[in-house]
């Protein structure tokens, strides 16, 4: 197939995965090879990550891809209020997708196989914060799969996760119990985000320890904050894991300013120690040192 397809908009190439994956799975489906699956809580970096791996003229990157996991859900819509959203409870989420979806992975395998063939690509990376919470099902369901788990300070990730829901009227798709209390009260909101993310890590990492993907070679494990210190050294690494080639001239050209320095002016004293407490003890097994701390260092 010539790689001219991979020149044409994601939104279109999508689009003919969805189309030819939904009416030919037979053909598609085992065209995917083993795909990698970008793992991380929501506003960890995953996004920046997806898009610099999907530079790679070798890696076919489809990021979120919602409506080929969960069509039933996604696009979310007024008046569905049947599934509590991921960060209130990922585990009833994610059991709800799984009885709805579990019939559909040939469906789901075909189009992503699709769009890996569509540009002649070698692998296809997809990422999503959900795929922390059913990494086991992905692990079943795409034998040979491969996994990267992007880690960020729990702080920052709070503070952007947040304000992005703050912001862009995210608990609209709340309930309204949820969404009355939390919108009265952000530290609330904040305390539940802080408990997420130390959700979506432990879930993450301890079931790759239970299926032993690091010693199948499938997992690696990176922080946002050596990302940002030394990026080109650090997609050097992740494109070894892959099996890819880097790319001539990518170590000349790859800057990442990190954005963490924004959580400190942010929470006040006792907030920020109550968020510190929710995150203990993964906080500091990943080498982020209590504000109290770091401030005294300084």
């Amino acid at each position: 197939m010539s790689r001219r397809v991979a020149r044409l908009p994601r939104e279109i190439r999508a689009f003919g995965a969805m189309w030819l994956g939904g009416r030919f799975p037979g053909f598609f489906a085992p065209r995917l090879g083993p795909p990698v699956f970008l793992v991380g809580c929501a506003r960890s970096g995953t996004t920046l990550l997806a898009e610099l791996l999907g530079i790679h003229p070798r890696i076919a990157r489809w990021s979120e891809a919602n409506r080929v996991w969960d069509p039933g859900w996604y696009p979310w819509r007024p008046g569905r209020t049947d599934r509590l959203p991921l960060e209130l409870d990922p585990q009833a989420f994610v059991d709800a997708w799984w009885r709805e979806n579990a019939g559909r992975l040939d469906e789901i395998r075909a189009t992503f196989g699709a769009y890996r063939w569509l540009g002649g690509d070698d692998l296809l990376l997809n990422k999503s914060p959900i795929h922390a919470h059913r990494l086991s099902h992905l692990a079943q369901a795409f034998p040979g799969a491969r996994f990267v788990h992007l880690v960020r300070d729990g702080r920052a990730v709070v503070h952007s996760h947040g304000r992005k829901l703050l912001a862009q009227g995210k608990l609209r798709e709340w309930p309204a119990e949820a969404r009355e209390r939390l919108l009265a009260r952000h530290e609330d909101l904040y305390l539940l985000l802080a408990r997420f993310w130390t959700r979506s890590l432990e879930t993450a990492s301890g079931c790759a320890r239970r299926l032993r993907l690091t010693e199948d070679g499938r997992w690696r494990e990176l922080r946002y904050e050596d990302l940002c210190a030394d990026g080109a050294e650090t997609l050097a690494g992740l494109h070894a894991f892959l099996g890819v080639e880097p790319r001539p001239g990518d170590a000349g050209w790859i800057e990442i300013r990190s954005q963490n320095r924004k959580w400190r002016d942010a929470f006040e004293p006792g907030l920020l120690a109550r968020i510190e407490e929710e995150m203990h003890p993964v906080l500091e097994a990943y080498g982020y040192e209590p504000a109290a701390r770091h401030a005294a260092v300084r």
